[in-house]
């Protein structure tokens, strides 16, 4: 490759970095992240990218399918383009999807109020006490598990300790992690119980030192 080949790929390299900086920065500095998807061209490397900085700032997210006025056209059905979103998209499995055109306005209002529950589950708080009968009874449905080991584990504690998104830290009786699937079942229970679509749930653990 000449040297001017190699200047240019730099300097592209360069640039996505400032880019990928200043969005960094704006979606640190919203309510809510909207990412726009174009059912013209179906799901994109850029969407997976904006997708995983809006999960990293913790922010609500809805999802929305644009052009959606060409899906007759191009033959398209929410239900595969659905199965697509939620197959490239697993990590935003909590956001709704939402299917508007900006041209005919049609899905705008979706959008709106799916943005004002989102944001509205990311402050979301719960009582030190409910959150401890719900962790109680989560448990009897379902024992803890730890990472590693077959050491029983017990929740001791848990409180909610912030909002946006919705932040709870748990004590364990032993100095060990939860299973992921264990992390995965407390927060798929967190959002039916306190209707938390549309926002990430952050799950930490304490543990007791001996």
């Amino acid at each position: 490759m000449c040297r001017s080949r190699l200047a240019d790929l730099h300097q592209a390299q360069d640039l996505l970095r400032v880019e990928s900086v200043r969005l960094r920065t704006l979606i640190n500095s919203i309510h809510v992240a909207i990412l726009v998807l174009d059912a013209t061209e179906g799901l994109r490397e850029m969407d997976a990218t904006i997708g995983g900085y809006a999960l990293e700032a913790g922010r609500p997210t809805v999802i929305v399918v644009n052009k959606w006025d060409e899906a007759d056209a191009r033959g398209l059905t929410q239900r595969k383009v659905t199965e697509d979103v939620r197959d490239h998209l697993k990590f935003l499995s909590w956001a709704k999807i939402v299917y508007a055109s900006a041209k005919t306005g049609r899905g705008l209002t979706a959008l709106l109020l799916a943005a004002e529950k989102a944001a509205a589950a990311g402050r979301t708080r719960v009582t030190t006490g409910q959150l401890n009968r719900f962790l109680a009874e989560a448990a009897q449905r379902f024992p803890p598990k730890a990472m590693k080991g077959n050491q029983p584990v017990k929740i001791l504690f848990g409180t909610q300790i912030g909002i946006s998104p919705p932040t709870f830290a748990l004590s364990l009786n032993h100095p060990v992690d939860l299973h992921f699937s264990y992390r995965r079942y407390l927060e798929n229970q967190l959002r039916a119980t306190l209707d938390l679509e549309g926002t990430p749930v952050v799950i930490k653990v304490r543990t007791r030192k001996h």
